[in-house]
C-alpha cells in the first residue's frame, strides 16, 4: 500500500482526493495538512488519517511514499526540497511558481534525489491528445494554436499577485500541450488588453501568445476571461495534416492526407495523470509519467516570458531550465 500526504486542502486537493479513492486498494492518503486545520479535518474526516497545519512537522513524522503538492503558486515555498531530501515520490499542480528562483530550487532537490516526479498538466494524459500524437509520428509540425475562452473563478484567481494572470494560472495547460506536440520554446512575444471585465480580474482579460519553437514550428496561444463559458481547444498543422482538438467534448477531427479523422474519447487526462502516478511509484516506470518537474518548469518559463513581454511590449526569451 502506498502512503501518500497531502500538503494543501484546497479545490484541486478534493479532485487529486476523488480519483485516489478509486485506487484506495492500492494508495491511500494517510496526512492531510493546510494552514486552515479545519479544513485539513474536514478533508480527513472519516479516513484514517492524520492532520497538521505545517508541512514540516507532517514529514517528519510521517513514513510517506509520496506528496501531492496542492499549494496555490502564491503559497509555495520550500515543502518539495523538504519531500525530495526525505525521499518522497512527487505528484504537483501546476502553475509550480510565480517566479523560477523556487522552482528551480525544487528541481535540483528532486533531480539530486533522484525521487519519481510529476506535473498536474492532465490533458499530455488524455484520449484525444494520445491518439493526436499518433497521428504525427514521422511528420514535422509546423504550426500549433491554442484556444483558451473561459472565465477564471474569483478569489485569489482574479489576482496576477496571487495568480500571476490567466496565462500563467489557466492557459498554462494549453501552453504546456503546445511543448508537449513542439518541443521547447526560444521566445514569445505577447499582446494582451485589459478592461473589459474590471469586476472580475485586475490583469489584462483578451491576450494573444506567438510563440518560436526551437524545433522550428511557430505557434499562437489566444485566451480570455471575458465569457463564461469554457473552451479549450488545439489546432495542429503539419504537411497534409489538420487536426482540431476540443477537450470540452473530448473531440478530435481533421484531415491526414486527405483522410477523414473522426475520434471521441471522452477521458480529459484527469484520472489517468494520478493512476499513471500511482503506477510509476509502484513499479518505478517513469515512462508514464508525461510530464516530469523539469518539463513543467519549462512551461511555467515560457509563461512568465510572455507575462513579461505584455509588460516590454517586444519578445521575450524563454529562460532556459538549468
Amino acid at each position: 500500500m502506498i502512503r501518500l500526504g497531502f500538503i494543501g486542502c484546497g479545490g484541486i486537493a478534493r479532485e487529486y482526493l476523488d480519483r485516489l479513492d478509486h485506487l484506495q486498494d492500492r494508495a491511500r492518503v494517510v496526512a492531510f495538512c493546510d494552514l486552515d486545520a479545519a479544513r485539513a479535518h474536514a478533508m480527513a474526516d472519516g479516513r484514517e488519517a492524520r492532520v497538521y497545519d505545517d508541512y514540516r512537522t507532517m514529514l517528519e513524522a510521517e513514513r510517506l511514499d509520496a506528496v501531492f503538492d496542492n499549494l496555490p503558486p502564491f503559497a509555495r515555498a520550500d515543502e518539495l526540497v523538504l519531500a525530495a531530501k526525505r525521499g518522497c515520490a512527487i505528484f504537483t499542480t501546476k502553475p509550480l511558481g510565480l517566479d523560477l528562483d523556487g522552482p528551480r530550487q525544487a528541481l535540483a532537490a528532486i533531480e539530486a534525489a533522484g525521487v519519481l516526479n510529476s506535473v498536474g498538466y492532465m490533458f499530455r494524459y488524455s484520449g484525444i491528445a494520445e491518439r493526436a500524437r499518433e497521428l504525427l509520428v514521422g511528420r514535422e509540425l509546423a504550426m500549433v494554436i491554442g484556444r483558451v475562452l473561459g472565465a477564471m473563478p474569483g478569489g485569489w484567481y482574479a489576482r496576477r499577485a496571487l495568480s500571476g494572470g490567466q496565462i500563467v494560472e489557466q492557459s498554462t495547460h494549453i501552453v504546456d500541450l503546445t511543448r508537449y506536440f513542439a518541443g521547447d520554446v526560444r521566445s514569445v512575444f505577447a499582446l494582451g488588453r485589459g478592461g473589459h471585465v474590471p469586476d472580475r480580474v485586475d490583469y489584462e482579460d483578451v491576450s494573444s501568445l506567438t510563440l518560436d519553437f526551437a524545433e522550428g514550428a511557430v505557434g499562437t496561444v489566444v485566451s480570455t476571461c471575458a465569457v463564461w463559458q469554457y473552451f479549450w481547444g488545439c489546432t495542429l498543422i503539419a504537411r497534409d495534416l489538420h487536426l482540431e482538438l476540443i477537450f470540452d467534448a473530448g473531440t478530435l477531427q481533421g484531415t491526414v492526407d486527405g483522410r477523414r479523422i473522426e475520434y471521441h474519447h471522452p477521458s480529459s487526462g484527469y484520472d489517468e495523470q494520478i493512476a499513471d502516478f500511482i503506477r510509476a511509484v509502484e513499479t518505478g516506470d517513469r515512462s508514464l509519467i508525461r510530464c516530469s518537474y523539469r518539463d513543467g518548469l519549462g512551461s511555467l518559463a515560457t509563461t512568465l516570458a510572455a507575462t513579461s513581454s505584455l509588460a516590454s511590449g517586444r519578445p521575450e526569451p524563454v529562460e532556459v531550465v538549468m
